[in-house]
């Protein structure tokens, strides 16, 4: 629980989140893909135990996608185009959390 307690801290805080912080998948997050619904849909959920699938935006599942703990903030919004917004509400919905590099 340290790394979502350091999490929580820096946006509780509201301080700026810095780019060399590295975005990781929280520990208990599940799963991540899509699910087909009867109407042949697919749409993107993340599973984390114990919990309810939550449904994502296609965005933000991309996003998600892209969280690998090796790229930094920065990295990813500026190498894989991801918008930062995205990632700040994966960290609220508590889907990842940001650690220093290693």
């Amino acid at each position: 629980m340290q790394r979502a307690a350091r999490t929580n801290v820096l946006l509780e805080g509201g301080d700026e989140i810095l780019d060399d912080m590295v975005p990781t998948l929280r520990r208990d997050v599940e799963w991540v893909g899509t699910l087909v619904g009867r109407d042949r849909t697919a749409r993107p959920f993340a599973k984390r135990w114990e919990r309810p699938p939550q449904t994502l935006a296609p965005e933000r599942h991309a996003a998600l996608l892209a969280v690998d703990g090796r790229q930094t903030w920065g990295q990813l919004q500026r190498d894989s185009r991801i918008d930062r917004e995205d990632l700040v509400w994966l960290v609220g919905r508590g889907l990842i959390d940001l650690v220093p590099p290693s």
